[in-house]
């Protein structure tokens, strides 16, 4: 390892986070932390990749089991996000168009479209 050059963003902001949770006893917000990176990053990599419906889908999943873990509404919950997928189906563009338009209006920099 090259003590010269600096390790990468996302390790730092890992480090710094898992900290945090330690030292403020946080430990049951690492599984919906987890899930709720995880999505964010499975959307953009796959819009990236012009597989628009999967990112969508990735995204829905995975954000939305990060929000049932953290109010504890797990089990029934999956049916209802199971029931958002479905209906979410053929409905991916106007998602994706909705998704892009919240985060420019929260500042911050959306994917570039494939």
């Amino acid at each position: 390892m090259n003590i010269n050059k600096q390790p990468p963003v996302a390790v730092g902001v890992f480090l710094i986070a898992l900290g945090l949770v330690w030292w403020l006893n946080l430990w049951g917000l690492l599984l919906p932390g987890a899930l709720l990176a995880g999505g964010v990053v499975a959307y953009r990599q796959r819009r990236t990749m012009g597989r628009l419906a999967e990112g969508v889908q990735a995204g829905l999943w995975c954000v939305g089991l990060a929000l049932l873990f953290m109010l504890h509404f797990v089990w029934p919950g999956v049916l209802f996000l199971a029931g958002a997928s479905f209906l979410a189906r053929g409905r991916e563009g106007q998602i994706d168009a909705a998704v892009q338009q919240l985060g420019s209006r929260f500042g911050s920099r959306s994917a570039a479209r494939p």
